[in-house]
């Protein structure tokens, strides 16, 4: 699988890098999710696994989308996030579910 910035780390882009710019929608569902501070989240003791396969404002391709489902799965996730909007149902995000 490749990443938004075009190599096949998960981690973010480089500072500077318009493509990486926009992180504060994940660190926020993270801390609702995990926070385990003086606020504690919903799941306190859950481990995130994060990958980022969207660019500004939601640019990317169902392919990255799926491979980074995939890829979630195979790095043994129990529950996904995924924080995608579209004007268009697209039918390969009800089949990579249900397989």
């Amino acid at each position: 699988m490749i990443f938004v910035d075009n190599d096949y780390s998960p981690q973010e882009t480089p500072k500077g890098d318009p493509r990486g710019e926009s992180t504060d929608h994940g660190t926020h569902v993270a801390g609702t999710i995990a926070a385990n501070g003086q606020i504690k989240g919903v799941a306190k003791d859950a481990t995130l696994l994060a990958y980022r396969v969207l660019g500004p404002g939601g640019s990317g391709t169902t392919e990255n989308v799926l491979a980074g489902i995939d890829r979630a799965v195979t790095d043994g996730a129990d529950v996904m996030n995924l924080s995608l909007g579209n004007s268009v149902n697209n039918p390969d995000y009800a089949t990579s579910i249900c397989t």
